[in-house]
């Protein structure tokens, strides 16, 4: 008889310590899940206030664009554990409404940004990484051309600045 009240004592000791580790699994899977649909929602927000500036300066509201730009990279900034790649077409577009509103310097720091990461993660080659090449370049010379005094050349007009990207679901591709 004392084996036996041994022997279930023993399995209801068994049991509640499975029961605890079944319960204790469920709650962090319930943070990862919330943890991941935050992500997701963050993303999700970037990727629209992005699109808003595009829109926005499309219609030629650089001013707002630069608001929305702004908010976007302030919302991917907040993601965890997202890539800094994700962040590339935001810092573009933040640059473009920077050297549309004669800024320079501020798209200049914003390509060099863009253009560092698309460099570590894509490599030289990569023709996105070209891309933000082609804007930083095009940053450096409106900021010589400021430094001399001298007012931009065709390439550095608001006219020649080309359009904003927008994304919906691969931000990483575009830019």
């Amino acid at each position: 008889a004392e084996d036996r009240a041994g022997f279930a004592e023993a399995k209801v000791e068994k049991m509640r310590e499975e029961s605890q580790h079944q319960v204790q699994l469920a709650k962090v899977q319930a943070k990862a899940e919330a943890a991941d649909s935050e992500r997701s929602l963050l993303n999700e927000l970037a990727v629209l206030y992005n699109n808003f500036g595009t829109a926005c300066k499309k219609l030629g509201d650089t001013d707002k664009a630069l608001k929305m730009f702004t908010q976007a990279l302030d919302v991917h900034q907040r993601i965890e554990g997202a890539s800094q790649r994700e962040q590339v077409p935001v810092l573009i577009n933040l640059g473009a409404a920077h050297l549309s509103l004669g800024d320079p310097v501020a798209a200049e720091e914003l390509f060099s940004k863009g253009f560092a990461i698309r460099k570590e993660e894509l490599g030289d080659e990569d023709p996105q990484t070209q891309s933000a090449f082609k804007w930083l370049a095009r940053a450096q010379q409106a900021v010589r051309v400021k430094a001399e005094g001298g007012a931009p050349s065709e390439g550095g007009t608001v006219a020649s600045t080309p359009s904003a990207v927008s994304y919906s679901s691969a931000p990483s591709l575009l830019g």
